[in-house]
């Protein structure tokens, strides 16, 4: 079977260039509760006085997952410009581990200590209609974790999700690519290159994105390179290039 492939987009800061290191050198991505998440509508749910207890049991259930996101393309403009500050940071491919068993109406139900989804947007007021006594507490709970608000529906994300965890670094598969925003500073680039130089990444592939100026195809661009110096040297050569205009 095929492994679903996902990506990381992280932007790249003096502050983070570790944290993109270690994830391109373990595959280990940070997983989180869900209140920590950055739509305010995550894992809310409405009910009735009635269905207080049930209430009580779901927001238990919740309370034992971590979760990471996301995209499921390494293009996505909208997921350069938010999440890399405007092709300033990485795009991190990673195939999953087959460990991870894509959610199902069955093991919603029957368990399922780690799990990936497609995240399923709604509108707002689709939430207060979550829940209802027939279903049992933690399938609900991975139904509430696995949605969000509509208006995040253009970042297209999937998601992990770890069952009776705490929050912390999980490894999630193998590292299949590394793809650079055209806007990254040449001094952050030779820096996290400088923390790969020791790891074993001969099978990552190099990419750098940059917006697509052509009227058709993909919004951004993906320019396959080999290897560190090439990527150098691009980089080299499109900070000269832009040194000649006047922002």
């Amino acid at each position: 079977m095929t492994s679903e492939k996902v990506y990381k987009y992280m932007t790249l800061t003096c502050e983070s260039i570790p944290r993109v290191a270690n994830i391109v050198r373990t595959a280990e991505c940070w997983f989180s509760k869900f209140h920590h998440q950055n739509d305010p509508m995550e894992g809310v749910f409405f009910y009735y006085p009635a269905f207080e207890k049930l209430a009580e049991q779901i927001t238990n259930h919740k309370n034992l997952y971590t979760i990471c996101s996301f995209g499921n393309s390494e293009n996505n403009p909208i997921l350069w410009a938010y999440y890399t500050g405007g092709f300033r940071g990485v795009s991190i491919g990673i195939s999953i581990d087959q460990s991870w068993e894509k959610m199902t109406k069955k093991n919603s139900r029957t368990g399922g200590k780690k799990l990936w989804c497609k995240v399923v947007y709604k509108k707002q007021a689709e939430f207060e209609s979550a829940f209802s006594e027939v279903e049992a507490p933690e399938s609900i709970a991975k139904k509430l974790i696995s949605q969000k608000l509509d208006f995040w529906k253009p970042e297209s994300e999937i998601r992990l999700i770890y069952q009776n965890a705490e929050p912390g670094l999980v490894e999630v598969g193998k590292i299949i690519s590394l793809t650079f925003g055209c806007n990254i500073p040449l001094k952050k680039i030779e820096c996290l290159i400088n923390q790969l130089k020791e790891a074993d990444i001969d099978a990552v592939a190099f990419n750098i994105a940059s917006p697509n100026s052509e009227k058709s195809g993909d919004p951004v661009s993906i320019e396959k390179i080999e290897g560190f110096e090439e990527l150098k040297t691009k980089f080299e050569e499109y900070h000269e290039w832009r040194s000649r205009f006047t922002w």
